[in-house]
């Protein structure tokens, strides 16, 4: 039933990180529904007074659920963002069963594809040769490239160390344009989720540089790697493919874990110009399959057009700073 985003172990660390977590269930008596949401880090002071809330790969049912539990979770859901003063919710959640009967779509949900509703999963009951083996042959020599090239990888051995991937992960964030975890996040799974086993950060290094990084999650034996970070400069490297094979191997030996698997991402390559996320989570092997469904609903028009406005202010502000530092030089 569980999954670690939707998990005690998460909510713990989303309060340590002052992300508001909140847990709704239904129906009350029986619970046969349950969802773990939070706020979405605050990235500016606007963010504070117009919050986004998230349901990471949720809800989590029981064996005898209906769709009636799903319509009076989602129903509560509502219920407690609009006391929270939210604009807006997201959820990924699992499909199916959680799509059936269009209950998102009754409640007032739009179902959006941004590119990810489908994972990898390797394998790990198998031996490492066969793991390698079946990765594709240009994953192979990109990993043979940077060990060649002397990139190292590294568990992330204090809070300098970890600061440094938090730098990568926002200048990741600022290149692909999502909203980052702040550091606070990131200190909380290294402090209380990976004595226990959960959580692993790992780096890697060219020389004395921090070129990359990947955060793996182990939970219910599924090795996930939940951020992956790097550097864009430093891609010729090939770090990105040694921290995900060191991460398969490592999850396998060290972790223990039954399966790898890789969210996010889409059913075939895209056409469109721009990184090919789908060519380098398929080059590992394993199976691809349909993993979520993307979801949002507004909440309050009314504060969705006044953050429109103050955006598209702040946006002008920020361009009218520029064209007066030019003008000055």
């Amino acid at each position: 039933m569980g999954n670690f985003f939707q998990s005690p172990e998460f909510y713990e660390v989303l309060k340590l990180a002052n992300q508001n977590p909140f847990v709704v269930t239904a129906p009350e008596r029986e619970c046969t529904a349950g969802l773990l949401a939070y706020t979405l880090p605050d990235v500016s002071l606007v963010s504070k007074f117009f919050p986004s809330l998230m349901v990471y790969y949720g809800p989590v049912l029981a064996k005898n659920f209906n769709s009636n539990d799903v319509d009076t979770l989602l129903r509560n859901l509502d219920s407690e963002a609009r006391k929270r003063g939210a604009i807006r919710v997201d959820i990924r959640t699992p499909f199916p069963p959680c799509t059936l009967n269009g209950v998102f779509e009754q409640n007032g949900y739009i179902r959006y594809d941004p590119g990810g509703e489908y994972s990898v999963i390797i394998d790990l009951v198998k031996n490492e040769a066969a793991l390698w083996k079946e990765m594709k042959r240009f994953a192979r020599q990109s990993v043979k490239n940077a060990t060649q090239r002397n990139v190292k990888i590294k568990e992330v051995a204090n809070e300098q160390e970890l600061r440094s991937f938090h730098q990568i992960y926002l200048h990741t964030a600022e290149r692909r344009d999502f909203i980052p975890y702040s550091f606070s996040f990131f200190d909380a799974v290294r402090s209380k989720l990976q004595p226990k086993g959960i959580a692993k950060f790992f780096m890697a290094w060219h020389g004395e540089k921090p070129i990359a990084g990947i955060l793996n999650v182990i939970y219910n034996g599924q090795s996930v790697p939940f951020i992956a970070a790097s550097l864009r400069d430093c891609w010729k490297l090939r770090p990105n493919h040694l921290l995900f094979w060191h991460s398969i191997c490592w999850s396998k030996v060290e972790a223990k874990a039954q399966t790898f698997k890789l969210y996010h991402l889409p059913k075939s390559k895209s056409p469109k110009n721009g990184i090919d996320y789908y060519t380098f989570k398929t080059c590992f092997g394993g199976d691809l399959i349909r993993e979520c469904c993307f979801y949002y609903k507004v909440i309050s028009p009314l504060k969705l057009q006044l953050l429109e406005k103050v955006s598209r202010l702040s946006r002008l502000g920020h361009a009218r700073q520029i064209l007066q530092a030019r003008a000055a030089v």
